[in-house]
């Protein structure tokens, strides 16, 4: 019997195949394994601390949904606190992700011990509310420290969206919702919304929550194909958000805040940052 040359090519041919079919299959199970042993902490949409290095992937992080809002104010008003001033917001922003501070559940608007949704939601709105009254008090006094406090004002409200059901709600529970976060109108939370629950001792512990809300199963910092859909629900509501925010706080630095002073270049040129990185 004669075996047709193109044969034994053939098989070669399927046989690659294969090992190339096995080998994207393995690196598929290592990734998943990955994310599933060590997954998103209680930071949403990534940070400026993000253990996975995926920043650049996925720039829509702290640091990028705040650049963005304050972008989207410089293109209605020139008159905007200068490029140096908002990395100083933005840094502040990313910092309230860093793993040398202590966790407090505030910060990143999650719920903590045996608090319920109400309490959680209620100390999250204190927190912005406290951020936001040193942005009145320092605006025009000390600039420097009110965009610090604005940085992590817009941390917790941004983390908000992902770490509570928000989206999933109906259109009059949002609006008090948002009447509370943005306008400090009531701090009661509606009977529906719901916030993760965030044990930083144990950040895999899914089941010492007494509400049935764990932050691993329902939080949507990360684009998970289970969570895609959400994920960038949640990032569109807080990216609209921000720019509220950010908007609110343009009465607390005086008419002409591009006064504000820039430290002096330094004599090593650096990457760009802050809007011009956006723009650029």
């Amino acid at each position: 019997m004669i075996i047709p040359a193109s044969r034994p090519i053939a098989v070669m041919n399927a046989v690659s195949r294969c090992r190339v079919h096995r080998v994207l299959h393995y690196l598929f199970v290592c990734v998943f394994c990955w994310f599933m042993l060590w997954p998103p902490e209680a930071n949403a949409f990534l940070s400026g601390y993000d253990k996975y290095g995926l920043s650049a992937l996925v720039p829509n992080d702290h640091g990028g949904l705040t650049l963005g809002a304050f972008l989207q104010e410089s293109n209605t008003d020139s008159k905007w606190y200068p490029e140096c001033a908002v990395k100083i917001v933005a840094d502040a922003n990313n910092e309230q992700d860093n793993p040398a501070l202590t966790y407090q559940h505030k910060f990143h608007f999650d719920r903590n011990d045996s608090m319920s949704h109400a309490q959680a939601f209620s100390d999250g709105v204190g927190y912005i509310r406290e951020q936001m009254g040193l942005v009145q008090q320092f605006g025009k006094s000390k600039p420097k420290e009110a965009l610090e406090a604005l940085g992590r004002a817009l941390h917790a409200l941004q983390d908000f969206y992902a770490h509570s059901n928000f989206i999933e709600l109906g259109q009059s529970d949002k609006e008090a919702i948002e009447s509370a976060l943005l306008q400090g109108s009531g701090t009661g939370a509606p009977s529906t919304l719901k916030l993760t629950w965030f044990n930083p001792t144990s950040p895999l512990d899914t089941t010492h929550d007494p509400l049935a809300y764990p932050h691993h199963i329902y939080a949507k910092d990360f684009p998970f194909p289970d969570r895609l859909g959400s994920y960038f629900s949640a990032l569109y509501s807080a990216s609209s958000a921000s720019r509220k925010l950010v908007e609110s706080a343009r009465t607390m630095f005086g008419s002409d805040a591009s006064s504000f002073s820039c430290p002096a270049p330094s004599a090593t040129p650096s990457a760009p940052s802050g809007l011009q990185a956006i723009v650029n």
